[in-house]
């Protein structure tokens, strides 16, 4: 896995590529579920520094509300998810097909991001699988699916990576493979 990664994170460009899904990723997590925020924000004002307010006012809400472990959650989540697209589009590109879709790493950052934030703000997008009253039965009070989407988006890493490590047309040195 250390060479997959380390082939693929030599070049600027993916790092990059990266970074950037991993800061867009994470702002989605935080528009998706107070967009009504924004947008009234937004009539309001109508400058982009209140876009950079609204967001600082949401997390400033998650850690009160919430801890900081939710945060933590979708901040790894963002960087997971990040880390795994430029991955798959470095295979993609690399060896011009994927040898089976990585179905893994599309479910765990959809299934992670529906309890992402804190509770009361990941509720809209929980009824849209109609879940949205059940997070106060859960003793974490969702945090259990996010954890859960992590964990199916960290395995897809391991697993894409595994793949271009074993690619031909990635080029991953075979020293090591013996």
């Amino acid at each position: 896995m250390k060479e997959s990664i380390f082939l693929v994170f030599t070049k600027p460009s993916y790092i990059f590529l990266s970074v950037l899904i991993s800061f867009m990723i994470f702002f989605a997590f935080i528009f998706l579920t107070n967009y009504p925020l924004y947008l009234n924000a937004w009539q309001i004002t109508q400058s982009f520094p209140i876009i950079y307010q609204v967001t600082q006012s949401v997390i400033d809400n998650i850690l009160y509300s919430s801890g900081p472990l939710p945060l933590v959650l979708m901040i790894g989540i963002a960087i997971v998810a990040g880390i795994n697209i430029s991955m798959m589009i470095f295979k993609f590109r690399s060896a011009r097909l994927f040898d089976k879709p990585n179905v893994g790493g599309l479910a765990g950052i959809i299934g992670s991001s529906l309890g992402v934030g804190c509770t009361a703000c990941s509720v809209s997008l929980l009824s849209i699988i109609g879940v949205a009253g059940g997070l106060s039965v859960l003793p974490f009070k969702g945090l259990e699916i996010t954890s859960i989407g992590l964990s199916v988006l960290l395995f897809s890493t391991y697993s894409i990576s595994k793949s271009i490590y074993n690619c031909g047309a990635c080029k991953v040195s075979t020293k090591s493979k013996k």
